[in-house]
């Protein structure tokens, strides 16, 4: 087995990932990241770190290869992961619009008769007007 390439640490490295690893934003998987690269400036070999960090020892490597690479922006999540949006910010405002507007029998729209009209269900139409309410002044 080849020796892993080395680490070392920038002081301004150190100090945006110390900002990182203690900020309440950060996910789990990235502190473990960090913590891989910190270990890794120290010399330590990827199984080491692993053990003492909990992670695999491919996923210490992938870290490393990602922080060479491409810095502390190599540890961040890539774009694209999680869900993707299947509905478009066209009929996510037709819904928000309906929210203010008078239905046809002259009172105010259910989530139910909204889902009916746009053919969505009524608790994503509930969902979308939470999150609306919830962003209006």
């Amino acid at each position: 087995m080849k020796p892993a390439p080395k680490v070392v640490l920038t002081i301004p490295e150190i100090e945006e990932l110390s900002v990182l690893l203690h900020a309440t934003t950060s996910s789990t998987r990235l502190r473990d990241r960090i913590r891989a690269i910190f270990l890794a400036n120290d010399g330590l070999r990827d199984v080491d770190i692993a053990e003492k960090v909990g992670i695999a020892r491919q996923t210490v490597a992938l870290c490393r290869r990602r922080f060479l690479k491409s810095g502390v922006a190599g540890l961040l999540d890539e774009p694209g992961r999680g869900r993707k949006k299947w509905i478009s910010e066209e009929l996510r405002e037709e819904i928000v619009q309906k929210l203010y507007e008078k239905a046809p029998n002259a009172r105010r729209w259910t989530s139910i008769e909204v889902a009916r009209s746009l053919g969505v269900s009524g608790s994503f139409v509930r969902q979308i007007w939470r999150e609306h309410r919830a962003k209006a002044p």
